[in-house]
């Protein structure tokens, strides 16, 4: 029954590789509406956005929006990106690679993004202005779902606007979402139904005989757990595994390190989070965790069941369902 998870896994992980470095993928193609229901209302973190048309230039601030939109059909429509430096964009990147980038390793300020002359601008979460300045100038923007409830990179300073469950699904939420705001309904019904049979495919063949996970970022030692309205309990769950700490309400929530020796997960898997290339963030997020206090007790530590994976991965995009099938495949590799 395992093997499944691996034949999937491989050809997945195969095509995120291809999309990425050769561009063997183009763009879904898109559906233009023919009658656009505009003005139309958006609801969006708990509020209504009014968009007066169709927008036809969008600033996408995080690789979340840009390949949610994408995924959706629209990245044509992205006319700028921001905070996107050194980031997995999978099989978007043929699209987006080639849309220009503004404050490319940090959120732009509003000045920056006013400067753009954006129609729409759809991020991941605002971190240096918020979404009634930009209303004030005139930009109406949206939220990936995922960022409603707080799920930024670690370390942000957005507040969340509601309090909301994220998981898997809400990305196919965001995808039709996009679709209906772009007139790309086609194609975001077909990219739909490729997650939900990716993430199916998951569900349908895991039975790991390790049956606990956490996932976290670890920095010093400071540590944060992802808790029950996070991407990777989610993640975690459709493997058919316990998040040790999906109690926790919160998205994520700051832990000592004791908190996760006494927890005692099979398998941890790490967000990647820092600057330079994959591989040596990746080590980076390796080690500081085997450095955490008492880390050599943990049971993750002592087999080696570590696993470290891109923040991208574990957030709110379509990239999720790759990195879940890259945690199932690796998981499987662990039995």
């Amino acid at each position: 029954m395992r093997r499944g998870i691996a034949a999937v896994s491989a050809v997945v992980v195969g095509a995120v590789v291809l999309g990425g470095c050769s561009g063997t993928t183009d763009e879904p193609k898109t559906d233009r509406s023919t009658h656009p229901a505009f003005p139309m209302t958006v609801s969006d973190c708990g509020r209504k956005v009014v968009l007066q048309e169709r927008p036809s230039r969008v600033l996408t601030i995080g690789s979340g929006a840009s390949t949610s939109m994408w995924a959706a059909g629209a990245g044509d429509r992205i006319a700028v990106r921001a905070a996107e430096r050194d980031v997995p964009l999978g099989l978007a990147k043929r699209t987006l690679r080639g849309i220009p980038q503004v404050s490319p390793r940090a959120q732009p300020a509003k000045r920056t993004i006013v400067d753009q002359k954006p129609e729409l601008v759809v991020s991941d979460g605002l971190t240096r202005t918020t979404a009634k300045e930009l209303a004030a100038a005139g930009i109406p923007s949206i939220v990936n779902t995922g960022s409603c409830a707080g799920m930024g990179s670690p370390g942000s300073t957005a507040r969340p606007v509601v309090a909301a469950a994220t998981g898997l699904d809400d990305i196919i939420v965001d995808v039709r979402r996009y679709g209906r705001i772009f007139g790309t309904e086609a194609a975001a019904r077909g990219k739909s139904q490729d997650l939900r049979q990716r993430i199916a495919a998951v569900k349908n063949t895991s039975g790991f005989s390790l049956d606990s996970a956490a996932a976290v970022t670890v920095r010093g030692d400071h540590v944060t757990a992802y808790g029950q309205s996070s991407v990777p309990h989610s993640q975690i769950e459709a493997m058919g595994m316990t998040n040790v700490f999906g109690e926790m309400e919160p998205q994520r929530t700051k832990i000592r390190a004791d908190q996760l020796v006494a927890a005692d997960p099979e398998v941890i898997v790490v967000m990647s989070t820092g600057p330079g290339p994959p591989g040596r963030s990746a080590q980076r997020a390796e080690r500081e965790l085997r450095a955490l206090p008492g880390a050599e007790k943990l049971s993750a530590v002592e087999n080696n069941r570590i696993i470290t994976l891109e923040l991208p991965f574990m957030s709110a995009s379509p990239l999720a369902v790759d990195g879940l099938e890259k945690m199932a495949a690796l998981v499987e590799a662990m039995q």
